[in-house]
Order: structure tokens, then C-alpha cells, then sequence
């Protein structure tokens, strides 16, 4: 264990309460100091999520709510010329979620066309299981709520 002049080491604070006035200063100091990610001694640029990668921009106007947009995302946009609508889906041709590069990536409109043209077996499935009907759980509810109506 390393002691250094005027610091108490990390485990001289295992076991030991602190006031919740100490815990609201340390708060405080944590979220001035790592307001920013990019402060962060694991920021590394961007993050990962659900395997794919996800870079911090707090311009974008499709950003999330902790100010992230996808990689592909943005690669693409780069290749267009223009913001992405938040219907349209990227598809990454080898499977690679993390594999960003421009020829590995292709637009599709809506996310009925990325299923089809990327999980054909998916589309298919969908397409028996429901006769090739619009399904929406909100207008089911109220078809079976239609029979208690009062007039």
C-alpha cells in the first residue's frame, strides 16, 4: 500500500460511514468534474451499446438523451450531405455491428424495407404470422374495448 503526505488510502474508507452532508459535497465535485464525458478517466472518445458505437455530440438534432448518435449513423450522414430522418435504418452488409467504413454500410428508407432486404427469414415470419395485416397493440385494445361502449 502506497501512503502519500496528507491522502488517506482507498480502504481506510471501507466500513466507514460518511455524514450526508460529506456525500452531497462529493456528489457535487463528481458532477462538476465529469459534467462534460469527455472529463471522464474512461472516456476514450466514444462508447459502446448494443454492440454498435456511439460518439458524443451534443448538436446533432437526432442525438439521445445523454447526447450520443451512432457511429453508422454519422458516417452516413458525412456521405449524403445531410441529417438522417429518425425513420431511416442502416444496415451493416457483413454483419459487423462494429464495422463502420462507408462500403460496409447501406440506407434503407423505413425499417420494413431493412427487414426485408437484411432478415429475409424474419420477414417472412412476420409475414405468416400475421397474413401480411398491420398489427398494433393500440388498435387491438380498442377493437376488444368497442363491445363494453355505452351509449
Amino acid at each position: 500500500m502506497v501512503f502519500i503526505k496528507g491522502h488517506k488510502p482507498y480502504n481506510y474508507w471501507l466500513g466507514k460511514s460518511r455524514s450526508e452532508e460529506t456525500k452531497q459535497k462529493i456528489r457535487n465535485k463528481l458532477k462538476a468534474l465529469y459534467a462534460n464525458p469527455r472529463n471522464h478517466p474512461q472516456y476514450i472518445g466514444k462508447i459502446k451499446r448494443t454492440g454498435y458505437w456511439y460518439i458524443y455530440n451534443s448538436t446533432h438534432p437526432f442525438r439521445g438523451k445523454q447526447n450520443y448518435v451512432a457511429e453508422h449513423r454519422i458516417v452516413i450522414e458525412k456521405s449524403i450531405g445531410r441529417y438522417l430522418h429518425p425513420e431511416e435504418v442502416i444496415h451493416h452488409v457483413n454483419g459487423i455491428k462494429t464495422d463502420n467504413r462507408l462500403e460496409n454500410l447501406k440506407l434503407f428508407s423505413t425499417h420494413g424495407e431493412h427487414t426485408k432486404y437484411g432478415h429475409p427469414d424474419l420477414f417472412e415470419k412476420q409475414k405468416i404470422e400475421f397474413k401480411g395485416k398491420h398489427f398494433s397493440p393500440r388498435t387491438e385494445f380498442k377493437k376488444s374495448l368497442s363491445q363494453y361502449k355505452i351509449s
